[in-house]
């Protein structure tokens, strides 16, 4: 069983959907791991464990966590986002892998909608080619947020059309097979793993859509997404090399 969390990221140009995607022999050491880091960023800057770091929030230099007076500062908290980047790489090590969509609204009445889609459906198609199955977790803080995700896998379940790759312009109609039930709502505060999504999400965000604010271009930001090699699942596509579906 491999067990995906998903969340994503925008701005007014561009939406993306990311999945982190842990076999259950992984997560064990993978959860390991992300403590690990965790207990370092308490020990080094007075942050609980509990804490839920927000990667759009860390690097505009936001939160006061723990017994802190001051915020973060955007310095402080690019080289924490850019931590957990690295974090979220090692991860690939343990057969953790991740899939990202990255869509340009402009171009998509509802990018957010289609981005969800067809993150689902890679994670679908892997699960087809090793041959497990899985579960969708996906962040339930917005009602609206988690309501569509649930609709969207329910329609999936019955009725998904994919585009043949050996007929132009024609279509199959190819029902979710490996993905097990509705999607699991679940709180980013309460799950690390969740928080992983939103990390690789902003940076695939900050690639496309590079930061403007000079500490947040200094610190490197906008290059943290190719930090990730370890854990890009590129067979996701065909044409773009870090694996995103564009």
């Amino acid at each position: 069983m491999h067990i995906a969390y998903c969340d994503e990221a925008a701005d007014r140009a561009r939406t993306v959907a990311s999945a982190v995607v842990v076999p259950e022999d992984a997560w064990r050491p993978a959860f390991t791991v992300i403590r690990d880091f965790r207990l370092s960023l308490r020990a080094r800057y007075g942050i609980p464990l509990s804490y839920e770091l927000h990667a759009h929030d860390l690097v505009a230099g936001k939160g006061t966590p723990g017994q802190r007076l001051q915020p973060l500062g955007r310095k402080v908290g690019a080289a924490i986002f850019l931590e957990a980047v690295d974090t979220l790489n090692s991860l690939g090590l343990l057969g953790v892998y991740g899939i990202s969509v990255s869509l340009i609204n402009a171009q998509h009445k509802r990018p957010l909608r289609v981005a969800v889609t067809r993150l689902f459906q890679r994670i679908e198609n892997n699960l087809i080619k090793i041959g497990a199955h899985g579960l969708i977790v996906y962040d339930g803080q917005d009602n609206q947020h988690r309501t569509m995700a649930r609709r969207i896998l329910r329609r999936m379940n019955v009725y998904n059309p994919v585009p043949s790759i050996i007929y132009p312009n024609t279509w199959r109609n190819l029902p979710l097979q490996r993905i097990v039930g509705d999607p699991f709502p679940r709180d980013s505060a309460h799950d690390v793993f969740i928080q992983m999504a939103d990390v690789m999400a902003f940076a695939l965000l900050r690639q496309d859509c590079p930061p403007l604010h000079p500490v947040t271009v200094a610190a490197g930001v906008q290059h943290a997404f190719g930090r990730l090699p370890d854990i890009w699942l590129r067979p996701a596509s065909r044409t773009d090399p870090q694996g995103v579906v564009r």
